[in-house]
């Protein structure tokens, strides 16, 4: 008995972890990275530890933006409609989040520096975004997350934007030079809109309720989750008509079929689609791009 109730006791500890860790964006943060490190992988470019630290420190300060705001009287109740308990641990430790928030910004121009000027605007305009994507409560003014159909957009461009200009060290003229390198980057920005998509259906009553155009609540469910799977098709065809190898294929295919099953699931598909990203870009550098 006693043997059984300890099981109980780390089984409860492992999930509350896991729970605190999704919590505080940190799949998200996972997702990132495995979509810099692909990006970097495909296009035959090296991402060092300071590179990575980068993308870290961007994505997390941007997504706790994204989650508390800045003032508690700006925090958004379909947040709270939606997740319940994510956002309920998020409003009780807001002060503190808050904080690390802007200290990670601060790291972030630092390590920036150290790479590319250009990272260092980067950051700045990053925050800017994240103010108008979401940075106050809705209805006063109308955020870009809830204009029709942009807000699985902009999370893609948000995620797709930081990995290419981090891959490339703020030096995009590169891009001018090798123009076919522009499919591979589409390619994943199609899959990052699709896997934003699929993320979406778990708020479609919130952003309903509370006015947020996304395009599960302007297509119904149904239809918003064959908008995201055809995406991840799109995306994953594009990645192996321009650059075909194993592990693109890998990527692609593991990519759909993943999201195909987590579609399965009512609710949380966000942490499943996040965390499951870089699980996959793992196996598929491992195997070869």
């Amino acid at each position: 008995m006693c043997a059984h109730n300890h099981g109980d006791d780390v089984s409860h500890g492992t999930t509350s972890i896991l729970n605190k860790f999704g919590h505080l964006a940190g799949w998200a943060v996972l997702y990132s990275i495995g979509v810099t490190l692909v990006l970097a992988a495909m296009l035959d470019r090296e991402v060092d530890v300071w590179s990575l630290a980068y993308v870290m420190l961007c994505a997390h300060a941007g997504y706790l933006l994204d989650r508390v705001k800045f003032r508690d009287r700006d925090l958004d109740p379909a947040d709270l409609m939606a997740e319940p308990e994510r956002h309920q641990y998020l409003r009780r430790h807001a002060a503190w989040i808050r904080w690390l928030m802007i200290i990670e910004w601060v790291a972030a121009i630092a390590v920036g520096a150290m790479i590319s000027l250009v990272l260092v605007g980067l950051v700045l305009v990053g925050v800017a975004a994240g103010i108008g994507y979401a940075g106050w409560k809705p209805g006063k003014v109308t955020r870009l997350k809830d204009l029709a159909g942009l807000k699985a957009v902009l999370v893609s461009g948000a995620v797709t934007g930081l990995a290419t200009f981090t891959v490339y060290r703020g030096e995009l003229s590169v891009l001018y030079d090798t123009p076919s390198m522009l499919w591979v980057i589409l390619g994943i920005a199609i899959i990052v809109f699709g896997d934003a998509v699929t993320c979406d259906l778990d708020d479609e009553l919130s952003d309903d309720a509370f006015r947020t155009r996304s395009l599960p609540v302007m297509l119904g469910g149904r239809w918003a989750a064959l908008v995201g799977m055809t995406a991840l098709v799109l995306g994953a065809v594009v990645l192996t008509v321009n650059y075909a190898s194993a592990g693109v294929l890998v990527f692609g295919c593991s990519i759909v079929l993943s999201a195909g099953l987590i579609l399965g699931l009512t609710q949380h598909r966000r942490d499943w689609i996040d965390g499951r990203l870089i699980a996959i870009a793992l196996i598929s550098i491992q195997i070869g791009f």
